[in-house]
């Protein structure tokens, strides 16, 4: 009897992604750090298109491989603006671009409201779905990006790379190693530049640091194979022809901070630009959640950095 009793907690306990408990506590945690829910920003002003398949050959649920667009809305015809593609975390296994509490779309918005087409994008999730298929599927928007992109006012010559978390791994980590842009027909001169959020850049440091970090999000995603792991961590991609990156990481982001350091010190050994700095009074969740809540230390960081 104890023995079925704990197969079915570990069934219940595997994710599946957004219908998983991991998931609805994922969600929660942003709303528990945010102390309420964050705010929406207004979508005045703004062009918004939503739930756009960018893989030509996309799975049976196809709202995993797509991506919703926000652009100055009141533009200048003529005016191309740059793009940045931001992609969520969620433990490379929980979350959408469409969070229920609003989180993403919010940075989106603010993004778009400051000149900026911002690309929110969907990736396929494990357990379900293993590396390096996550990262193909953000290699495959990008190239859609490239190709359609100026039909919503962005500038395909100007493509920068985003995501909070395992949405950081994923940006830093196509930015640098070749193949992924290489598989879908892109020269890595494609991106311009990188912003990590919280990102994770270290697989066996992220691995390390706790039993959920191993077992509920590394191994699900990227298996046991200690030789696979370092092949799917940026700082073992460090190229002196990077992109430009900037790490952005919370006051309090369970050590993530660290692997922010060693990235940006092995880009600038090589030769690259690259810039860490961290957002005072926050943490891996309020980060991003507080965006709308009249905190827009983030969003003008992001500004900056690719204007």
């Amino acid at each position: 009897m104890q023995a079925g009793f704990l197969k079915t907690a570990v069934e219940f306990l595997r994710l599946s992604g957004s219908s998983s408990l991991f998931d609805r506590g994922y969600t929660l945690q942003f709303e528990l750090d945010g102390l309420r829910r964050p705010t929406p920003i207004t979508s005045t002003g703004l062009l918004i298109r939503k739930d756009i398949c960018y893989h030509p050959k996309a799975g049976m649920d196809r709202s995993l491989q797509s991506l919703d667009i926000y652009a100055p809305e009141l533009a200048s015809p003529n005016i191309l603006y740059p793009v940045v593609l931001f992609m969520h975390g969620g433990g490379w296994r929980a979350s959408d671009k469409n969070d229920p509490l609003g989180v993403h779309a919010n940075v989106c918005k603010a993004l778009a409201a400051r000149g900026l087409v911002a690309v929110n994008v969907n990736y396929r999730l494990a357990p379900r779905i293993k590396h390096p298929e996550p990262a193909r599927d953000v290699a495959y928007a990008i190239r859609w990006i490239t190709k359609n992109i100026s039909d919503y006012r962005g500038d395909p010559e100007r493509v920068f790379l985003s995501g909070h978390s395992a949405g950081g791994h994923l940006a830093a980590l196509i930015a640098l190693d070749a193949n992924y842009l290489s598989d879908v027909g892109l020269p890595v001169a494609a991106i311009k530049g990188v912003i990590g959020i919280c990102g994770v850049y270290n697989l066996a440091h992220f691995a390390g640091r706790n039993w959920m970090a191993e077992h509920l999000m590394t191994s699900a995603a990227f298996g046991n194979d200690h030789r696979l792991r370092a092949q799917a961590s940026p700082v073992c991609h460090v190229r002196a022809d990077a992109p430009p990156f900037l790490l952005l990481n919370a006051q309090e982001d369970e050590k993530l901070e660290e692997e922010a350091d060693e990235l940006s010190s092995l880009l600038r050994s090589k030769g690259a630009s690259a810039e860490t700095s961290i957002i005072s009074g926050t943490n891996h969740f309020t980060i991003l959640s507080l965006v709308g809540n009249g905190d827009d230390r983030l969003i003008d960081r992001m500004v900056e950095f690719v204007k």
